[in-house]
């Protein structure tokens, strides 16, 4: 089956400073990932979302992205959709894309550049819950 990346869109971003003192010292940031998959099965493409959370010490960012592929050759139907390249692959490949903006965001922000770890999205597979299922958007 062949595919393609479309133009990916961000639905949402926010970043919120907090007061930190200067020479203060600051722990780690944490952040969370949620995956979910759409479909549009009328126009041959499925959506990857990522809703992330970055919680810093010097601020909170929040953004969610959306990542269109197009199936080209093939169709979508009930067998692709429960497959693992809506849930593991497409978001592998989508997943650089992510990183980089946010590297590029934060940077662009006057704030410390964040560079995302690797994820395994193989182990995430059973946590992407597939959103909704519509024969056109």
């Amino acid at each position: 089956m062949k595919m393609s990346i479309g133009q990916w869109c961000v639905n949402r971003l926010s970043i919120d400073r907090k007061e930190v003192q200067i020479g203060e010292a600051l722990p780690e940031g944490k952040f969370s990932l949620d995956i979910k998959n759409s479909f549009d099965i009328e126009n041959k493409r499925f959506f990857v979302c990522f809703d992330l959370t970055l919680n810093d010490p010097r601020y909170d960012l929040f953004t969610e992205v959306i990542y269109p592929f197009n199936v080209i050759d093939g169709e979508i139907d009930e067998t692709f959709i429960a497959s693992h390249f809506p849930r593991v692959n497409a978001p592998a490949i989508a997943f650089p894309y992510l990183r980089a903006m946010i590297s590029n965001i934060t940077l662009q922000a006057g704030l410390k550049p964040v560079m995302l770890p690797s994820i395994n999205f193989a182990e995430a597979k059973e946590n992407a819950p597939i959103e909704e299922k519509s024969e056109s958007k």
